[in-house]
């Protein structure tokens, strides 16, 4: 019971910086400014593989579940070292958080959305 606990608070977690990252009003000027940067590194490349990987950059900045994916890579790691949630270290885990991410950020935006639509 206590692996789904820290599954949910790992997910949830994962959820909200991906969210803060991607959409709140607080983090609006660093992600366009680095939105530009990546356009403009676009537009200045010559590189096929350059112009592919800021393109990427880019879209990562506004992609709530595609940054999770980054995000739960990343907090897997940190959180490992952390005594409020138990993590295992082993490669199948690690795969499997970073799968599990996208997926939980994807219903979970659907159900938030949905809440939205109707109470418009």
């Amino acid at each position: 019971m206590q692996n789904f606990i820290d599954l949910t608070i790992f997910l949830f977690t994962v959820y909200g910086a991906s969210y803060i990252v991607t959409a709140s009003v607080l983090l609006h000027e660093p992600r366009k400014f680095l939105s530009d940067y990546f356009d403009r590194m676009y537009s200045f490349s010559d590189s096929s593989f350059a112009k592919f990987a800021y393109d990427k950059l880019a879209y990562l900045l506004n992609c709530t579940i595609c940054a999770s994916v980054w995000i739960a890579f990343l907090f897997y790691f940190v959180l490992q070292s952390s005594t409020l949630i138990s993590i295992s270290s082993n490669e199948y885990d690690l795969l499997i958080y970073c799968m599990i991410a996208p997926v939980f950020t994807m219903y979970l935006n659907n159900l938030l959305m949905d809440e939205v639509d109707e109470n418009d």
